[in-house]
């Protein structure tokens, strides 16, 4: 989800390939983040074949404090190696 957070919206095949896994494996978790409120999507406006995916506003919060507790790990860690240290 952090991709999505990153890039904005965008297609599943592009979101793939930067994972380096199948379509087949992002449609099944898409379909799953979608079902729980994550992500939405859209109709392409260039290729009305295809969807657009978008972070909604909850997939928003869950990302911004999962990256939140990975700073807050971040800093605790910095801190103990700096006190193993002095």
């Amino acid at each position: 989800m952090s991709w999505w957070a990153s890039t904005g919206r965008g297609p599943a095949r592009r979101f793939a390939r930067a994972l380096g896994v199948t379509e087949q494996v992002v449609s099944q978790t898409v379909d799953v983040l979608v079902r729980r409120g994550y992500l939405e999507r859209q109709a392409d406006p260039a290729d009305r074949r295809r969807s657009l995916l978008e972070l909604t506003e909850r997939g928003r919060q869950l990302v911004e404090a999962v990256l939140a507790g990975i700073d807050e790990v971040d800093r605790q860690l910095a801190e103990e190696i700096s006190r193993e240290d002095s």
